[in-house]
């Protein structure tokens, strides 16, 4: 902040004139609506005995399954900033549970649960053994590799080894552990060596963009799932948009056309072989990752949109090699297409199990009125905040008609669509709003510096003090 030094006139004094706080005035007339705080306080008050009674309900039973849902459940309310309200049904209850501990994760062999117990009773001042965590070390005293294929586990674990003291040796080697192992994607790839400086390295900028696709924790896996995609497709934008030659882009389409290397790819600069592999790789860990739920499908008609998305990229390369203008409505054939919210949608289906079955991709690769309408408006977003117009009041007036149409059609899609879940619906509109948060205050991943960081710290690094 600027100051300017100020001349006290009675005492004769100079000082430091700070600038005032810039929230004072706003908070000072922002509008309050009394009655709107009062019934949110008497909803509140409304649930509480219902919270009540399941925690003492649970307090109340015995046997080791009760004590492992009250845990969990103090947990979930911890993550929901509510426990505040019940700090002594808590306390009652994790006093009679900790009595029993070690009888009751005598046979507990799940990663999450431990991990979730140790952080309550930590939490709580309640001293857990970390010896509770030796029974997920192998032979070699060290922790087992396969618990690295339980991403919740991990992260829990990741959370609970927070908590470790001088003495807890065991949780300084979990978070060793964790660490290296949630890293190890990203690092194992060596982008920064491998990769020319074109790569838009974002990886935060879109994991922050997927939250907005599903914030809830059941789907962590999820959105591990869609920010590499979606990594995947930024890779694929910039090297055909800003660094390939034709002759390079065309082998690269070809290559991922086929799904398979070929003697034309062997000739390409490394870089180029190493993009080429890390798109393969990428989905053969989503193929790990849903084919043993039997959705081997879901990865093949998401390659496919996939392929739809590299072509889209190659038709824009050629017409600007050749400084070619399509017509307007031409150019939006395949501009929605490039702009990737089709194969982005494909890709949000993969981590959510049983809510996006066949019928979703079926429904997405109908081209329905939804996300037709959607991905035109992303497309026009992302044109209005990328190029500079010639006259640009006039045409961001039409392409702003263009969105507010567009917007009406997806709200009637809303309301008359009922091919697929309601789940599946509010994917779309997720990708819609994280649209708009993407492109409001300009290319949000291409330059994040304002707003886009902004948000970005708020959720990640300033805590919520309970």
């Amino acid at each position: 902040m600027g100051s300017q030094t100020d001349l006290d006139h009675e005492s004769g004094r100079k000082f430091k004139m700070l600038q005032p706080s810039r929230w004072t005035d706003y908070f000072l007339y922002f509008p309050v609506d009394e009655f709107e705080l009062d019934v949110l306080a008497s909803e509140l008050e409304a649930i509480k005995p219902n919270i009540r009674d399941m925690l003492m309900f649970s307090y109340h039973a015995e046997g080791h399954d009760y004590t492992k849902r009250k845990i969990l459940l103090i947990y979930l309310m911890i993550s929901l900033g509510i426990a505040y309200h019940f700090e002594n049904e808590i306390e009652k209850t994790l006093a009679h549970a900790f009595q029993n501990i070690d009888d009751t994760i005598a046979n507990e062999h799940d990663l999450y649960t431990i991990s979730i117990f140790f952080w309550v009773f930590r939490t709580y001042g309640y001293n857990m053994s970390a010896d509770a965590f030796k029974r997920f070390k192998g032979d070699d005293g060290k922790f087992m590799d396969s618990l690295t294929k339980d991403a919740k586990g991990m992260l829990s674990l990741y959370e609970a080894a927070h908590l470790r003291t001088t003495r807890d040796y065991i949780m300084d080697e979990a978070l060793s552990f964790t660490t290296k192992h949630m890293e190890s994607w990203y690092k194992e790839l060596d982008f920064a060596s491998k990769l020319p400086p074109y790569f838009r390295d974002r990886v935060v900028e879109l994991h922050f963009f997927v939250m907005s696709m599903y914030f809830e924790p059941h789907f962590s896996s999820a959105r591990i799932m869609l920010t590499k995609f979606v990594t995947a497709e930024i890779i694929i934008d910039d090297t055909f948009d800003r660094y390939a030659s034709m002759s390079e882009s065309e082998s690269l389409a070809k290559s991922l056309e086929r799904w398979a290397p070929d003697k034309d790819m062997d000739k390409q600069p490394d870089y180029l072989k190493f993009v080429f592999k890390f798109i393969l790789d990428v989905f053969k860990d989503f193929e790990r990752e849903v084919g043993s739920e039997g959705r081997s499908y879901i990865v093949k008609s998401t390659v496919e949109e996939f392929k739809i998305l590299v072509k889209a990229n190659l038709d824009l390369a050629k017409w600007a090699q050749i400084a070619h203008v399509p017509s307007f409505e031409d150019y939006m054939v395949v501009g929605e297409l490039e702009v990737s919210w089709y194969a982005s949608m494909a890709g949000t289906f993969m981590g959510m199990g049983h809510i996006a079955m066949k019928e979703a991709y079926e429904w997405l690769k109908s081209r329905p009125k939804l996300i037709q309408a959607i991905s035109i408006n992303g497309r026009l977003m992302n044109d209005m905040t990328g190029f500079e117009l010639q006259k640009p009041i006039e045409a961001y007036k039409e392409l702003h008609k263009m969105r507010v149409h567009n917007d009406k059609i997806v709200n009637g899609e809303l309301l008359t669509t009922k091919d697929v879940p309601r789940r599946v619906l509010k994917q779309a509109i997720n990708c819609a709003r994280m649209a708009n948060v993407a492109y409001g205050y300009g290319e949000g991943l291409t330059h994040p510096e304002g707003k886009i960081k902004d948000y970005i710290v708020s959720l990640y690094l300033d805590l919520i003090r309970l």
